[in-house]
């Protein structure tokens, strides 16, 4: 079930999906919050490259949590959702379809389109409601409503399945995003290569002084956050979810075929520079362009409406 709902997901458009991930990591940072980490998992500690902020600018330790505080309090949390919706949804709404419609495929059919629209949030972006519906949805149809009609009715064998999917997702969802964010504060405290400061030199020429140390800082951090491989360079996909979260807010947001014919536009005008190797990836300043040259086109578009 866990594998099918990533199918779902990757059935989606790349930016509902992505929306739908913001959602979700978002939801579990605020539940719980940092996870510690030792001085030994650090590599700045040891490091001798200075920090890229200034001494009394650097955050105070914050609260953390444990692993394992994190998997007794998603049980917790999936037990109390896996048993209440399991009941309504399996125990009650699909028997009650079964007993008005006298037809086992109508009612297994009903309770997951239910279940689906359920799970949609008034406040949600649209994209975001939409894949996390059709996800529920395959749920319920090929998962909890499935395993409730094949044991005749049993509602033991739903509960223990949605609950072990609810902490699947809960504690893989905390672990990748701590994950992330602990190779983004190692990765921005190392030193900026030469090519990125000639580069980053002559973007700041072009964008002004708007792009003051602080900005490129949180460019940064921005960038590194969405470097899932740990590449120190962007891939397409990266790039497009950088995109969609930057632009999360905007009425007008560039399309994903805008993006994607940008980033190959860049590493077509690297090739001819013979400056790197097309290596299918983008480096810091490369994004750095490709954002503020979407930003500009958008605010054009914007102000021209």
């Amino acid at each position: 079930m866990i594998y099918a709902s990533q199918l779902v997901d990757q059935a989606a458009s790349l930016r509902d999906a992505s929306h739908a991930h913001f959602a979700t990591t978002n939801m579990v940072v605020t539940l719980f919050g940092r996870r510690g980490r030792g001085k030994q998992e650090s590599r700045s500690s040891n490091s001798s490259v200075k920090p890229a902020v200034a001494p009394d600018r650097e955050v105070k330790n914050e609260e953390t949590t444990s692993t394992l505080g994190v998997i007794l309090s998603s049980f917790g949390l999936s037990t109390l959702t896996g048993v209440t919706e399991e009941i309504v949804f399996r125990g009650y709404i699909q028997a009650f379809l079964l007993a008005i419609t006298h037809s086992p495929g109508m009612a297994w059919l009903g309770q997951a389109i239910l279940f689906g629209a359920g799970h949609i949030h008034p406040s949600a972006q649209e994209g975001e409601n939409r894949v996390v519906a059709a996800t529920q949805t395959f749920n319920a149809l090929f998962g909890y409503g499935l395993v409730y009609a094949l044991t005749g009715g049993d509602l033991w064998p739903c509960i223990v399945a949605h609950v072990l999917y609810d902490m699947h997702v809960l504690v893989s969802s905390w672990h990748n995003v701590n994950c992330q964010m602990d190779w983004t504060e190692d990765a921005i405290q190392e030193k900026v290569s030469e090519d990125d400061v000639t580069s980053l030199r002559k973007l700041k020429e072009l964008v002004g002084p708007s792009l003051t140390s602080d900005t490129l800082n949180m460019c940064r951090r921005f960038f590194y956050a969405f470097d899932e491989d740990h590449k120190h360079a962007l891939s397409l996909p990266n790039v497009q979810r950088a995109m969609s979260y930057a632009f999360l807010t905007d009425n007008k947001k560039p399309s994903t075929t805008q993006v994607e014919h940008l980033f190959a536009k860049v590493l077509e005008e690297r090739q001819c520079d013979d400056v790197k190797p097309n290596d299918g990836r983008i480096s810091l300043s490369e994004f750095l362009q490709m954002l503020f040259s979407l930003r500009a086109q958008t605010l054009k578009i914007a102000t021209s409406a």
